[in-house]
């Protein structure tokens, strides 16, 4: 009798653990959605109107890069980081936009004009008590991937 219930106590508990991942998933593309909803319509996404959705690391070096932009001088950011660009047009991405898991992390894909030029960025998710974008990386056949920590990182430290 002990040991099933101890196997219902376990076969509980990775129930619960999956019931748990899914809400992970849903809540992490919740927040990826978020961020092109104003692309799609003509606008721009700011992170410093967003604070809530970032991980603190992230969240600091933004914060970081900003006062340097605030004396004067260019911060390390001179591009638009969700989309991977400076110019886009909003029916393109809105036509385009494509969400999906790629294990634990969220990609956007689309296109910033024409179906032929095609963005891939992704989302990288620190879940604890809630999910939160912990990095963002750009997939560039020409430049390979690209870390925004990273980038900020290496540029805030010289």
């Amino acid at each position: 009798m002990k040991k099933i219930t101890k196997l219902f106590a376990v076969l509980f508990v990775q129930a619960l653990l999956c019931q748990n991942a899914v809400a992970n998933d849903d809540e992490r593309v919740n927040i990826v959605a978020k961020i092109y909803e104003n692309y799609q319509n003509d606008g721009v996404f700011s992170w410093d109107e967003n604070t809530d959705i970032f991980a603190d690391e992230l969240l600091a070096l933004f914060e970081e890069d900003g006062k340097s932009a605030d004396t004067g001088d260019i911060g390390c950011i001179d591009s638009d980081i969700f989309i991977n660009a400076q110019d886009f047009d909003a029916k393109a991405i809105k036509d385009s936009l494509k969400l999906s898991l790629e294990g634990d992390e969220v990609v956007a894909k689309f296109s910033l004009f024409d179906k032929a030029s095609a963005t891939e960025v992704h989302y990288v998710f620190e879940c604890k008590n809630e999910c939160k974008i912990a990095d963002v990386i750009t997939k560039d056949k020409n430049f390979g991937d690209r870390s925004l920590k990273q980038f900020l990182k290496q540029c805030l430290a010289k």
